[in-house]
């Protein structure tokens, strides 16, 4: 966000929750945001119009459905926005098919089965932090907080 102090929140919640926060009033909602997100964000003293969007994965049973097509990107896979990696695979996608095909390094079969592969490990590890972060035990949270840290700390 080009405002320093205002921030876009996506918040990854089951249906019935998501049903219940969008009947909150305003206070009840930013205490319950406030406690959600445990002060990362710093505290949140206002928010704007609340929206709920279904998520859900999928990926095509061939990004190679017929002869001198293939699919990528978006109309290959959805992929839950938890991590951002939607629009990272589209990428890899048109890189390895460069990479791959344009030079001479395999067929569109070939490709496809990868990206195949690669887009199920990525849909499942989706799942997977999806259900971490949604697990509310000490140990999840402690396994999650401290995968974070570690990344937040790798990644600097």
């Amino acid at each position: 966000m080009s405002e320093p102090h205002l921030l876009s929140l996506i918040w990854s919640t089951s249906k019935n929750k998501a049903k219940a926060i969008l009947e909150m009033n305003e206070v009840a909602f930013l205490h319950e945001v406030n406690a959600a997100s445990e002060g990362v964000c710093g505290k949140i003293v206002e928010a704007d119009r609340r929206y709920s969007l279904p998520v859900f994965q999928q990926v095509v049973s061939s990004l190679h459905p017929c002869p001198g097509a293939v699919l990528i990107g978006d109309t290959a896979r959805t992929i839950h926005p938890l991590a951002g990696f939607g629009v990272n695979l589209g990428i890899e996608d048109v890189r390895s098919l460069e990479t791959r095909v344009l030079a001479g390094a395999g067929g569109l079969s070939g490709w496809a089965r990868q990206r195949q592969l690669r887009s199920r490990m990525m849909t499942t590890l989706m799942w997977s932090f999806e259900r971490l972060w949604g697990a509310r035990g000490a140990y999840a949270l402690t396994a999650r907080n401290s995968g974070v840290k570690w990344y937040n700390e790798f990644s600097a």
